[in-house]
């Protein structure tokens, strides 16, 4: 069966499960640049607080289903346990590249929320109705991260610019994986920096392309790639070499959630969580910076 690379995430208790789904298809392009609001509903803060007083959910109610981009899928896993700590049905997550489930909420995907990994996909998303515009809004920045063996320990050390990227340039490099810039936010970070460090043509004939930012990861862990650029929320603790690549080399990655339109009132109770204190200890531990809005109890 063809489709763009999409796995299905069910926490039925510590731990879960996976399986592939294939995605319909479809065109989508990505829209100009914009700034989203912060998280800052007014609504979803008495929902939070209804979670923190250990209220009672209701019975009989049907889990979310919610659209994650996949660099977000670990601290979107975390938020999910603590949704079912809490006695609610845990949600499925389906994990694919922000574009592609970008594409699958416009051509009518189930889903009732969406984790994506930048703004432009969320915004023109609900410019088209597809996402409630209320809802769209950044609660987090992230980080990119080049991963090389050859970089030793990530700690304590400065964040890698141009002249270190240069390094890539190196006969011992063969390939360098980065994800799909079509699709997924962390892949035109990558391209940007690559391009503001004078390097995108020299690397021309390196470049392998993953279709989402894990799977870029996973050319590296494989060998199939010396080095790439990828998510630092996926390699933190990662021992085989890594470093945050410096931030002005590329446009901020602010993470951004919202409600797909039709969106059950339980998707409002699940963003609530970004104001929890959990929740915002979850989205530190995975290396995001919480925005002012995701910050509030």
């Amino acid at each position: 069966m063809g489709g763009f690379p999409i796995q299905l995430f069910r926490a039925r208790s510590r731990r879960a499960t996976v399986q592939p789904l294939a995605a319909p298809g479809g065109s989508f392009r990505r829209p100009r640049a914009f700034c989203l609001p912060l998280l800052a509903p007014r609504m979803l803060v008495g929902v939070g607080l209804i979670l923190s007083a250990g209220v009672s959910p209701a019975r009989g109610e049907e889990g979310l289903t919610l659209a994650v981009a996949a660099s977000l899928q670990p601290v979107v896993q975390a938020l999910n346990e603590l949704h079912a700590a809490a006695g609610y049905p845990p949600a499925t997550l389906v994990v694919a590249a922000t574009g592609h489930l970008a594409r699958q909420i416009r051509n009518g995907a189930p889903y009732h929320l969406f984790f994506a990994a930048d703004e432009d996909w969320l915004r023109q998303l609900a410019a088209e109705g597809a996402i409630v515009e209320a809802s769209a809004a950044a609660f987090a920045t992230a980080r990119l991260a080049l991963v090389f063996p050859g970089l030793g320990s990530s700690a304590g050390q400065p964040p890698i610019g141009a002249e270190g990227l240069s390094l890539l340039t190196g006969d011992g490099v063969r390939f360098v994986a980065i994800a799909n810039p079509e699709f997924a936010p962390y892949g035109w970070a990558a391209r940007a920096a690559l391009r503001n460090a004078g390097l995108w043509e020299a690397l021309s004939n390196k470049l392998v392309f993953g279709a989402n930012i894990r799977q870029t990861l996973q050319y590296v862990e494989s060998g199939n790639a010396d080095a790439g650029l990828v998510a630092e929320s996926l390699v933190l603790g990662w021992e085989r070499g890594w470093r945050p690549i410096d931030p002005g080399l590329h446009p901020p990655l602010r993470q951004t959630v919202g409600l797909v339109k039709g969106a059950p009132p339980a998707a409002e109770r699940f963003v609530a969580l970004l104001y929890s204190e959990p929740g915002r200890a979850a989205l530190r531990r995975f290396g995001y910076v919480p925005l002012p809005g995701a910050d509030r109890p």
